[in-house]
């Protein structure tokens, strides 16, 4: 998915008390500054305009001052917003086709809410970047219209352009390996591999509490009855010479020594397996070699001049014996005239 950003305005957020900016056709752009110039404040915007929160407001902030709320005004306003409402608009350019989205939420609802946890501004689906603001788009229908600007997912996808501030760092730090995991947790979306873990640690429990005496005991008892099987197959006190039965191609199962896992032991004894297969091409060798007689029977039917030819002297071939001698006869006697001749004239 393409997503370019054309133009962005933002009034009275953070920073910005009235700040508008076009992109054109640039590929790539980069904000640079020193701290507090308002680098961070202006991806802040972005975020809220595509999911409508902050998270790093959302889940750090307990973890960063150990609140939810913050005393004294909200701190998403402009310090001189003068009770001016919160606006973040932009022009979006999506696969091609243009969006235009607004979120605005009141100077008084910031002012008297200041419980960052349950921040969530209004989205506005715009005609045009310069309408005047409509209706406010329904919670239950922003999903979708974000699902469809954005694609399945979006605000997991979102977290990937997160990060923990510089100055929180030193608070990351100093807390424990399961803390620091927990806080940063958001930025590799590992949820659904905790659950997986989860899951195992579980299953693992389970099993580990299966293996007590009485299982042991029915695994040894297990044990024995495939030894017996196995003497059974080949008594202990039986040697087999070893015959390779396929000369022209190397089977691991036609080795002198076999080493095999249980896998390919099924694979070379099932019913389908390699080494039926061969037991019955053998027990039925004879019904193969009438096969192929029958094959080059018809191969001759089919072909007119062999069959021409089949006719002919098919009649003869009671005689071949006879015929074969006659036919050395004959060239020894070819052979003795060809000699005789060349002595006489020597």
């Amino acid at each position: 998915m393409s997503i370019k950003i054309i133009r962005i305005h933002i009034e009275n957020f953070k920073p910005f008390k009235n700040f508008s900016q076009s992109f054109d056709d640039e590929k790539l752009v980069v904000f640079d500054g020193p701290n507090g110039f308002g680098k961070t404040s202006f991806y802040d915007a972005i975020e809220i305009l595509f999911t409508g929160k902050l998270r790093r407001y959302d889940e750090l902030s307990d973890f960063v001052d150990g609140r939810s709320a913050v005393g004294g005004e909200n701190p998403l306003l402009h310090t001189k917003h003068n009770g001016d409402d919160l606006i973040i608009k932009a022009e979006l350019e999506i696969d091609g086709t243009n969006y235009s989205l607004m979120r605005k939420e009141t100077n008084a609802n910031l002012v008297n809410n200041s419980n960052l946890k349950q921040l969530h501004i209004p989205l506005y689906l715009l005609k045009s970047f310069g309408e005047e603001a409509p209706e406010a788009v329904p919670r239950d229908d922003e999903i979708d219209i974000l699902t469809k600007c954005f694609g399945e997912n979006y605000e997991n996808n979102f977290e990937h352009l997160s990060y923990i501030e510089q100055q929180e760092n030193i608070r990351l730090l100093k807390n424990s390996d399961k803390n620091r995991k927990k806080a940063i947790s958001h930025l590799f979306n590992t949820a659904e591999f905790d659950a997986r873990i989860n899951k195992l640690h579980q299953m693992y429990k389970k099993v580990h509490e299966l293996c007590n005496q009485a299982e042991n005991g029915r695994l040894r008892s297990n044990k024995e009855a495939l030894d017996n099987r196995k003497n059974a197959f080949i008594p202990q006190d039986e040697t087999i010479d070893y015959k390779r039965v396929i000369s022209w191609k190397e089977i691991l199962w036609d080795q002198e020594k076999i080493e095999f896992n249980d896998e390919q032991f099924r694979v070379w004894m099932a019913k389908d397996g390699e080494i039926n297969k061969v037991s019955t091409f053998v027990n039925n060798f004879s019904v193969f070699k009438a096969h192929k007689k029958i094959q080059l029977v018809e191969k001759i039917a089919e072909d007119e001049s062999l069959l021409l030819q089949f006719l002919r002297y098919w009649s003869h071939l009671k005689l071949e014996p006879d015929l074969s001698e006659k036919l050395k006869i004959q060239k020894a006697i070819e052979k003795f005239i060809s000699a005789y001749e060349k002595g006489v004239l020597n």
